[in-house]
């Protein structure tokens, strides 16, 4: 068992079918700011490996979870993690967090993974205007580059339906595939592969993934209200 502080279970239910959220939350100190990842636990086949949609994430989320518990305390930022069912049936998990856990206050980045199994750089959905701050900050994290993108549902759409307005969908993708994707602006054939049977465990790469790991570990523990300031006036 990991020892993760404040961990929460939501159970809810979406037709004859049980769903279950799992929450925790680092307490940082009170002048640091709120910081949030998010990534869906639930498949759409539950006979392939869906190493992107989402297994990777929540892998993903669970070692940051274990370096944040494992972190000098307190930490600057207070940091929220959630693995949230029902994406695939409409953001239920997405919904209940907005309208329950945040019903009083939003952290200033909410960061929901998909599709992170493999990959050197990181995308962004094209929501103005945090897509351009969050962009510029991994690139600048990451030492590649960023690429904003279109893409379709996510939690993110419904965190923000929901009043979240700063959540945002990031995942990783080769250098090759986005560089592809901008001056196309087409999907390219990576991102549909990760939507189909084909997308097995084997197209996932450990260093891809640990690099992924680092970066949003950096995010949430050095990322401070200047810097987010500073990110922000690069685009005006």
């Amino acid at each position: 068992m990991l020892d993760i502080p404040l961990l929460q279970q939501s159970c809810f239910r979406v037709g004859n079918n049980e769903r279950a959220n799992i929450m925790c939350r680092f307490k940082g100190k009170s002048d640091g700011l709120h910081i949030a990842f998010s990534a869906h636990h639930d498949v759409v086949d539950p006979h392939a490996d869906n190493a992107n949609d989402n297994l990777a994430s929540v892998a993903i989320l669970l070692a940051l979870a274990e370096s944040l518990a494992d972190a000098p305390w307190p930490l600057n930022n207070t940091i929220d993690i959630f693995f949230t069912d029902g994406e695939e049936v409409g953001g239920q998990g997405a919904r209940r967090i907005a309208t329950s856990w945040y019903k009083r206050f939003t952290p200033v980045l909410l960061l929901n993974l998909e599709l992170t199994a493999y990959g050197d750089c990181w995308w962004v959905e094209g929501i103005p205007p945090e897509h351009e701050t969050i962009a510029e900050m991994l690139s600048d994290i990451s030492e590649r580059p960023s690429c904003i993108t279109p893409i379709p549902f996510s939690d993110a759409t419904i965190y923000r339906h929901a009043g979240v307005d700063t959540a945002v969908c990031i995942g990783r993708l080769p250098f090759q595939d986005m560089a592809s994707w901008v001056q196309q602006d087409v999907p390219p054939p990576a991102w549909r592969t990760c939507h189909t049977r084909n997308d097995t465990f084997e197209r996932a790469n450990e260093d891809d993934m640990q690099a992924a790991l680092t970066e949003l570990l950096t995010v949430a523990t050095e990322i401070d209200s200047e810097m987010l300031v500073a990110y922000d006036n690069i685009q005006h």
